[in-house]
């Protein structure tokens, strides 16, 4: 078996024991959930891979140990398609009472079937509704609407029609009629986790965040939805100016965010003194094979603590550098058997930091020219310690000195870097043609950087005798 044969990437799933603080505030907002009355919302925001999921894990388990709650998971994503997302949003609170009323004593289960019950003809209710509507508008109605009507029909006394004239109104009455059964059952509250609204397309997501607002006069509901604060913003900002009178629209992303979330949680991003406890968490996930969770401790924990300067970083693209380098050690040791980790790691901790991808973009582009430029810098007499970048000459960052000093230097030293780099490519997202703009761009710096040195002295002589321009 070959030295990484048996490494594994880490899978982008939630952590059940997640550290980071995670822990306080998943506390904080189960007992604002518990105590508070339960009609309000409450938004995790935060960027993608910033571990909202994690997060409402880790609240859903602190109330799923309560027997007055019912918790449900809403996986916003996989109902993308649907016409109407209210519609499976009550399809999935049905079907975890139902699951509910299975662990219950027979007289509770009942009552909890019937609020089940209850919550299903409440959803059929408004379906009938937005698809009466949509017939009305010209579109192809998919149920039979006659039927539908029936319930509405006169029952024959004058003025006594006891049934309600609107679906819409009857989904609402049905709703109700299921909270009541809720709380027969010893359901205090029903606490709706809406995920993945960051895979949704803007307007599908927005409406999610619609249909949430159904139940918010209605008590017995909390919400809990994890979303991209600025995605969305822009997404309703958007919707708006376009149905509104443009640039002089009122309704912004920010104001429209107010009003659905009465309680916001932006969630922190890992700090760079939270992330050795980051990685030793994420390594004790993935129960790690002995080889690899050596080299995890001897070169990838080392090389990850140069992953970041003052700025946080984000977890899920922390575990895509990790899984990146694993590919690479699978693909460059199938291909050329011993290899190095260590320039794989720095290769990919360069391409990571943001304030690194000047120098990064020049290694790709010409990596023996970088290699002598840095190692001139680092060696040399002067210690100027400024390399040639995108046609000027820069100064090394400290931190990236530090780097390339220590765990970083073999990249100073490998004959054969390319193969690495082109391992390291394989796995990004870069436009083959701007990499070859980079190396045209970098063969002239050579060329201009050398310019003077060649041309100079002749130019002067010349100038000296003719007095006048010289033709280069």
């Amino acid at each position: 078996m070959k030295a990484y044969d048996s490494f594994k990437v880490l899978l982008d799933e939630p952590a059940v024991n997640p550290g980071l603080g995670f822990e306080g505030y998943a506390s904080a907002l189960a007992d604002v959930v518990l105590t508070s009355t339960p009609r309000f919302a409450v938004g995790i925001f935060g960027s993608w891979g910033s571990g909202k999921t994690t997060l409402m894990r880790a609240i859903s388990e602190k109330l799923h140990e309560r027997e007055d709650v019912v918790t449900v998971w809403f996986n916003a994503w996989r109902y993308e398609r649907e016409p109407h997302l209210v519609v499976p949003l009550l399809d999935v609170l049905r079907e975890s009472l139902d699951e509910r009323a299975d662990m219950q004593p027979e007289e509770q289960a009942g009552r909890t079937r019937q609020a089940a019950r209850a919550v299903a003809r409440a959803g059929k209710a408004l379906l009938a509704g937005v698809t009466l509507s949509a017939h009305l508008a010209g579109v192809e109605a998919q149920l039979d609407l006659s039927k539908l009507m029936d319930g509405l029909a006169d029952d024959g006394k004058a003025g006594n029609i006891t049934e309600p004239l609107s679906f819409y109104h009857a989904g609402f009455v049905m709703l109700r009629e299921a909270i009541g059964k809720f709380s027969q059952s010893g359901v205090s509250r029903v606490v709706v986790f809406i995920d993945d609204l960051d895979r949704c397309l803007p307007s599908n997501a927005l409406e999610v965040l619609e249909s949430m607002k159904l139940f918010f006069d209605m008590e017995g509901f909390v919400f809990i939805a994890g979303l991209d604060r600025a995605v969305v913003e822009r997404a309703v900002t958007l919707k708006y100016r376009l149905a509104g009178d443009g640039e002089s629209s009122t309704i912004t992303g920010a104001n429209y965010l107010k009003k659905i979330f009465q309680i916001p949680f932006a969630l922190p991003r890992v700090s760079t003194s939270q992330l050795d406890e980051y990685l030793e968490g994420i390594a004790t996930r993935a129960a790690l094979v002995p080889a690899q969770q050596e080299d995890f401790d001897t070169n990838v924990r080392k090389h990850l603590e140069f992953l970041s300067g003052e700025e946080p970083v984000n977890p899920r693209e922390v575990k895509r550098l990790i899984n990146g380098y694993t590919m690479q050690l699978k693909m460059l040791s199938a291909r050329f058997g011993k290899i190095d980790p260590n320039v794989v790691l720095a290769l990919c901790c360069m391409s990571f930091r943001p304030d690194w991808q000047d120098l990064y973009e020049s290694l790709v582009a010409d990596p023996m020219f970088f290699q002598s430029q840095v190692r001139e810098a680092r060696n040399g007499d002067t210690k100027e310690n400024a390399v040639w970048v995108a046609g000027r000459k820069v100064m090394l960052p400290s931190a990236f000195t530090r780097y390339i000093d220590g765990l970083a230097r073999p990249l100073l030293t490998t004959p054969d870097l390319e193969l690495y780099i082109s391992a390291v490519e394989s796995g990004r997202t870069t436009d083959p043609s701007l990499l070859d703009a980079y190396r045209i761009l970098a063969r002239l710096r050579r060329e201009v950087e050398q310019l003077p040195d060649r041309i100079t002295p002749r130019l002067f002589s010349e100038y000296k005798r003719t007095g006048g321009p010289v033709k280069v």
